[in-house]
């Protein structure tokens, strides 16, 4: 029993961990080009998208593939991000439809 309850702390201890992480990435290196809602400024609107969607494209832009006819201006901030921030940032983007 005891075990569970530590269990369960540290995952909450790592959620919210995690969600502070992807607000800080993405109000960073995010929110200057997609807004702070990721409703679109200079970068396209990222709200509305899907995890799957999102990551992937995420990944590509890691890998310097195209997704768009701007894809070269995200090669550089994709590159920084590691398996975990991709995470982080694409469920923070996604929550924010939800507030």
């Amino acid at each position: 029993m005891k075990s569970f309850f530590v269990a369960a702390l540290l995952a909450v201890s790592f959620s919210v961990g995690a969600t502070e992480l992807g607000q800080t990435k993405y109000t960073t290196m995010c929110s200057g080009c997609h807004g702070a809602t990721a409703q679109g400024i200079v970068g396209p609107k990222l709200a509305g998208q899907t995890a799957e969607e999102l990551t992937a494209k995420l990944n590509t832009y890691r890998n310097r593939g195209n997704v768009g006819p701007r894809s070269v201006m995200m090669w550089g901030v994709a590159s920084q991000l590691g398996n975990g921030d991709v995470e982080v940032l694409v469920k923070h983007i996604t929550n924010l439809e939800k507030k």
